[in-house]
């Protein structure tokens, strides 16, 4: 198992070029290299939209409508760590984490991005596909009650859950 671990982790470094991966450790072990993570601080998608963790409620592909994004099945924050502003997306195969800019209602990924060693169940994967390809291309961001990402004619929509309407029983 650790040497599964151990290949996905090395993979997940060489095939995304990346200085950072969520790999270390068995779970509950400090690294010793590491010795406390950065503080953060919530940051806002845009200034009317609440901060915190947002789940998704819809998503589009050329204008037509993504039936797998349901309730919750990505969830995407933001937040401030020292200088930088971090997206944390947790997609149905595993977490990003990467460095933002956020220029008026444009976010482009533009630093160091880590993305967790998963392993996908069938047709997961062009999921977590689709969202990268979404968010590397930038997405122009929108809020309206929901935050939008858009690029053309895709996009994801995502509800705070402080502004979901209670479900009825």
């Amino acid at each position: 198992m650790k040497a599964l671990r151990g290949i996905a982790c090395i993979t997940a470094v060489v095939f995304l070029g990346m200085g950072v991966a969520s790999c270390g450790p068995e779970a509950g072990q400090l690294n010793p290299k590491q010795t406390s993570a950065p503080p953060s601080e919530c940051a806002h998608f845009l200034p009317e939209a609440p901060c915190g963790r947002y789940a998704s409620i819809a998503g589009s592909e050329n204008g037509q409508e993504i039936p797998w994004v349901t309730a919750g099945e990505v969830t995407a924050e933001l937040s401030k760590r020292g200088a930088d502003t971090h997206l944390s997306v947790v997609m149905p195969c595993g977490p990003l984490d990467a460095v933002v800019t956020i220029d008026g209602k444009i976010m482009r990924l533009t630093g160091q991005r880590a993305l967790g060693a998963s392993g996908c169940v069938e047709g997961q994967g062009e999921r977590q596909d689709w969202i990268l390809k979404l968010l590397e291309r930038g997405v122009e961001l929108g809020y309206n009650n929901t935050l939008t990402l858009t690029n053309g004619g895709d996009s994801l929509s995502f509800a705070h859950p402080g502004t979901m309407p209670a479900s009825p029983r």
